[in-house]
């Protein structure tokens, strides 16, 4: 009878061990995130591995730009070739001149059809998505001391 128990008791702790390292590997897996920014007008993709693995043969594929006035996608070389993210590296490439000027704003979005290789048993991960234009002062803002008047 003691046998027997010790027998379940180990089967059970075998089982709820293969699930606790099942969610390690699930939560090391790598995480794509996407922004859109503008730099000097011009329309930027950011790609960043938010996850602790790395990405495979990320291959992302811009379907269409919307709400981008009459200005088309334009992309760099680094999203016409499969390319790999090392955990929390991240990529930006352009993708368009941005179609707004000082008197009307746009706020582009993109459809981007997504794939790449998780490294844990190869699964293959395939989704298509919509990422939006992130309006942002990330850009080095320069002040001309020159012409300072001493206020004392």
């Amino acid at each position: 009878m003691i046998d027997e128990i010790s027998v379940v008791i180990s089967a059970i702790t075998l089982i709820i061990l293969v699930i606790n390292q099942f969610r390690i590997i699930k939560d090391k897996e790598p995480q794509l995130l996407f922004c859109l920014r503008s730099i000097n007008k011009r329309i930027y993709l950011k790609v960043k591995n938010s996850g602790y693995t790395k990405a495979k043969n990320i291959k992302i594929d811009i379907i269409k730009i919307y709400n981008n006035g009459k200005n088309k996608v334009e992309e760099d070389q680094i999203f016409q070739i499969p390319f790999e993210l090392s955990a929390q590296e991240e990529v930006q490439g352009m993708i368009s001149e941005l179609g707004g000027d000082d008197k009307r704003h746009v706020f582009p979005y993109i459809t981007i059809k997504v794939s790449y290789i998780k490294p844990h048993f190869n699964r293959y991960v395939n989704y298509e998505r919509q990422v939006f234009y992130y309006a942002s002062a990330e850009e080095k803002l320069s002040v001309n001391l020159a012409n300072k008047k001493d206020l004392s």
